[in-house]
């Protein structure tokens, strides 16, 4: 079985946000890839041409020449992500890590998900283009939902990297079997300081949908700027 490592980003990211994170994990000896999901690519500015059905595809395949069954991590709507992908092709997956990300029930969709999270601060930041097809975030208020307690020169890249989230994604249900997804053993990471999706939230969707191991960081939304090595020691228990 390979103990590969495949990340998946959040909505406005891409593969750049796991950069240190993927170097960390290689100083463990833990093979790790990230990949842009489709329309994520730097300076993409994608819309309605996006679907759901891209990102689950760019997973699969991703995963297929990996050395199969991978472990497969998902951080924010990467949960979403990598819950479809282990639906679709549950044979490709030995395991699923949610970084503080969202755990789907049958029927959800990111956006009705993030909006139950009464104190979440995301939504009030997001800027919808509807004619565009995507959405954006407040510059001015990034920091806050994202990134508060990251270096200036990590926050800074992100200001330079974020692309507009294309809607059709975020709207899209997902559709969990416990026959497919959930024969795969799953595995969380909290993070308690999370202003994005707030830790009593997160152990909200795992009380629903328990999970075999847990790590907890005590930092915000992206623990692989803020808790890089803290995290790198977590994915590498839970992907053990």
């Amino acid at each position: 079985m390979s103990r590969n490592v495949l990340l998946i980003h959040g909505a406005w990211h891409g593969a750049w946000c796991w950069t240190d994170t993927i170097e960390a994990l290689q100083t463990r000896g833990v093979p790790a890839t990230a990949i842009d999901l489709p329309g994520h690519a730097p300076g993409s500015r994608a819309g309605w041409r996006i679907s759901f059905r891209h990102y689950v595809d760019a997973v699969c395949g991703t995963a297929r020449d990996m050395n199969p069954p991978i472990v497969l991590a998902g951080h924010s709507m990467g949960g979403m992500v990598i819950t479809a992908a282990a639906e679709a092709h549950p044979e490709l997956f030995s395991s699923l890590i949610y970084v503080t990300a969202f755990l789907p029930s049958d029927g959800d969709n990111l956006f009705d998900l993030a909006s139950a999270d009464e104190a979440s601060i995301t939504l009030s930041a997001v800027q919808f283009h509807r004619v565009r097809g995507n959405a954006t975030i407040d510059p001015e208020k990034m920091k806050d939902v994202f990134y508060h307690d990251c270096e200036d020169r990590q926050i800074d890249t992100a200001r330079k990297s974020l692309v507009p989230q294309p809607l059709c994604p975020v709207t899209t249900a997902v559709h969990p079997t416990e026959g497919r997804w959930g024969s795969i053993p799953r595995h969380y990471v909290f993070c308690t300081e999370d202003r994005a999706i707030t830790h009593a939230y997160q152990k909200g969707m795992v009380e629903r949908h328990p999970c075999e191991k847990t790590a907890t960081l005590n930092c915000g939304h992206s623990p692989f700027f803020a808790k890089t090595e803290e995290l790198a020691d977590a994915l590498t228990e839970l992907a053990g």
